[in-house]
């Protein structure tokens, strides 16, 4: 419940949302395809962080293409026996011009 997302897109302003938030956003959002290219992960203690990098073909919506390869940092919380995802931080880096 206390999920909280960041999402960090070239050219936009910075977008931070709440879980219930999060969730509504997803809803038009259809995953067509992922692979996982990068990833690594660190507990500490109650908390561990995973760093990915995916590359992910979605769109939003009928037509937004939402596909590309992406930097994510998820922090996650150990509550009893189990892990919870308690923040994302989302990034796509800016594409390089020759």
């Amino acid at each position: 419940k206390d999920f909280g997302f960041m999402a960090f897109l070239e050219g936009r302003a910075p977008v931070v949302m709440s879980r219930s938030e999060w969730i509504k956003t997803s809803e038009h959002y259809a995953l067509i395809g992922f692979e996982i290219r990068h990833l690594a992960a660190r507990a500490f203690g109650n908390v561990a962080v995973v760093r990915l990098q995916p590359y992910r073909l979605a769109v939003a919506g009928d037509s937004l293409g939402r596909s590309g390869e992406f930097a994510v940092v998820d922090v996650w919380t150990k509550d009893g026996n189990a892990w919870k995802l308690s923040a994302r931080h989302l990034s796509r880096p800016d594409v390089l011009k020759p």
